[in-house]
């Protein structure tokens, strides 16, 4: 079993409140963010379970503005024929309030298929120490490219949106990946390429004594 924690914080800043005439009746810095905490358990070596849950806040100095929730993500992601991954989630099952009102949070269902594909495979002989025969065992190497695309549904929406992404690591100590929304919904109307989902990204490995990596990511 793997479990892990996070924390994000987003800060959007200083406002200017102003009344119906246009005067300025003050200023407040609105924030949000959420903790979290998730669990996967491994069923077999190529089928593994998860679950997440989080809990959200919204900070204002405006009571209408000020929010919480809770939510919940449930997955599974398995190989197939060792030729690629697929993984199903359902995500952000749960309520906020703000204020005297609630709501039900918005669930997606997310559905995806990757596959990884070495740039080179080393065959390493190994001799069972029992029976003494020997065989080759396959060793991908780290440098590789890994393809993946991905569905999303979330309620309400008048059509799933289809991703693309890839990830390469030339090097082993070097990572760039890219995504994009070949297929979707952008101000209600469905389309190719709607420009609602386009990120990137780069990962650093530092050769140091304790592992540290940097990741920067625009999205």
């Amino acid at each position: 079993m793997t479990i892990g924690a996070g924390i994000v914080s987003m800060i959007a800043g200083t406002l200017t409140q102003r009344d119906l005439n246009g005067t300025i009746a003050g200023t407040q810095t609105i924030g949000q963010g959420f903790s979290s905490i998730a669990a996967s358990y491994h069923l077999t070596t190529t089928t593994s379970l998860g679950i997440g849950g989080r809990v959200l806040l919204s900070s204002s100095s405006d009571a209408s503005s000020r929010g919480s929730g809770v939510a919940l993500d449930l997955g599974a992601v398995t190989s197939i024929f060792d030729l690629a991954t697929f993984g199903i989630s359902v995500q952000q099952i749960g309520v906020i309030s703000f204020g005297s009102e609630r709501f039900s949070l918005p669930k997606m269902l997310r559905l995806g298929l990757s596959s990884r594909i070495p740039f080179q495979i080393d065959y390493v002989p190994t001799t069972s120490t029992t029976l003494g025969s020997t065989d080759t065992v396959e060793v991908p190497s780290i440098e590789h490219l890994l393809v993946g695309f991905e569905a999303q549904l979330r309620a309400g929406a008048k059509t799933p949106t289809f991703i693309i992404g890839a990830e390469v690591i030339p090097y082993p100590f070097f990572a760039v990946r890219e995504g994009i929304a070949l297929y979707g919904e952008s101000h209600g109307v469905p389309q190719l390429f709607p420009a609602t989902t386009l990120s990137g990204g780069i990962s650093l490995s530092l050769p140091l004594s304790i592992p540290i990596r940097l990741d920067y990511a625009l999205s």
